[in-house]
């Protein structure tokens, strides 16, 4: 489509002309591709592998495990904290319930990595302040009722 503007010159008025420009046809979509598994994108062995190098780490392919160290982060950010809260503002903020949303997800698709991660066997969490900061949201009035809500997506 192209605008043409002309100008009337006994007024400040704007007068706009439109005129069609017939594009050829778009040819049409190719399939999408065959999906393996449940969500797309690579088999469940193949998706279950890159969970394992991202919690856990690959030794034989020297590749380090990405979510301790994100998970170090956290922990570190709450440490330093002057608050009980991520932001270190006086109540919860965007951030907080962008990280729970987060563990949660990683909790959702990667149960058991992820308490392993947390909270392992032993009992002694290597990320003390994100265990305790995790429970203290997940206790808000309105988080735990979503919690606890059929809404909820099933684990």
């Amino acid at each position: 489509m192209v605008a043409r503007r002309s100008r009337a010159s006994s007024h400040h008025t704007h007068t706009y002309t439109r005129t069609h420009v017939h594009a050829p046809p778009l040819p049409p979509s190719p399939p999408p591709p065959p999906h393996t598994s449940r969500y797309g994108g690579g088999t469940d062995a193949e998706k279950d592998a890159k969970y394992k190098t991202y919690f856990e780490g690959d030794p034989d392919t020297n590749v380090e495990a990405v979510a301790p160290k994100w998970f170090a982060f956290y922990e570190t950010m709450l440490v330093r904290s002057k608050t009980p809260f991520l932001g270190g503002s006086g109540d919860v903020s965007m951030a907080d319930f962008l990280l729970y949303d987060l563990l949660d997800n990683h909790e959702g698709q990667q149960p058991d990595r992820t308490r392993a991660l947390l909270l392992p066997q032993d009992g002694v969490s290597r990320f003390p302040a994100l265990v305790a900061w995790r429970a203290r949201i997940a206790s808000r009035p309105n988080i735990a009722a979503y919690l606890a809500s059929p809404n909820r997506r099933k684990r």
